[in-house]
């Protein structure tokens, strides 16, 4: 017997499976199997509040699961803003915001993110750094974005725990870093004249 494939699994997790797929998965212990693996996991990934997957989080989640496969849950964290610190000097000059320099907690984790316009209009740069008390950032280790607009980005961290991500439009959106099981999400992150975040 052969398997659903991935984006079949997604389908079933978005409510939007076939009849088809539902009488194979009464049959398929494997894929039954699959299936729980990957709804637990997209629990694991929207564990603040959200009720349902909407359609743009269903494609990132796609996107993103396609590349890493299953992943033990590990540990995550919700950042939690430190600081927040915004050049006025800079601000003055140009008459608005020029950019927002913020740290942030997350358990054994630092985060400093700076937001800056972007060379398209109504876009922002985030450029950001996670220092893990000096051990060394795992290969492999990315963040990504959504943005409420359905924008969604995903970039490398290099070995310093450097990243950036250009061209964010402005509003809220998510920030989550992926790295050897361990996970950092800044949610509902705001983007432009109201850079900050809000966490509980």
């Amino acid at each position: 017997m052969s398997h659903l494939e991935i984006h079949r699994i997604f389908d079933l997790i978005g409510g939007l499976g076939t009849a088809q797929d539902e009488l194979h998965l009464q049959d398929c212990d494997g894929c039954r199997c699959r299936l729980e693996v990957w709804r637990d996991r997209l629990g694991d990934l929207r564990e603040l509040e959200s009720n349902a997957v909407d359609s743009s989080e269903l494609h990132l989640l796609r996107a993103l699961y396609r590349e890493l496969g299953p992943r033990s849950a590990g540990r995550s964290w919700v950042a939690r803003l430190m600081n927040g610190l915004e050049p006025a000097s800079a601000a003055a000059v140009r008459g608005g915001l020029s950019s927002t320099l913020r740290a942030y907690e997350a358990g054994p984790f630092e985060i400093v993110l700076q937001t800056r316009p972007s060379n398209t209009e109504g876009r922002f740069d985030l450029q950001g750094q996670v220092a893990s008390g000096g051990e060394p950032i795992p290969k492999g280790t990315h963040v990504v974005v959504t943005s409420e607009q359905g924008h969604v980005d995903r970039t490398s961290v290099d070995a310093h725990g450097e990243f950036r991500i250009t061209a964010v439009p402005e509003g809220l959106c998510r920030l989550v870093w992926f790295g050897n099981g361990e996970r950092i999400e800044l949610d509902a992150l705001a983007v432009g004249e109201q850079d900050g975040v809000s966490c509980d």
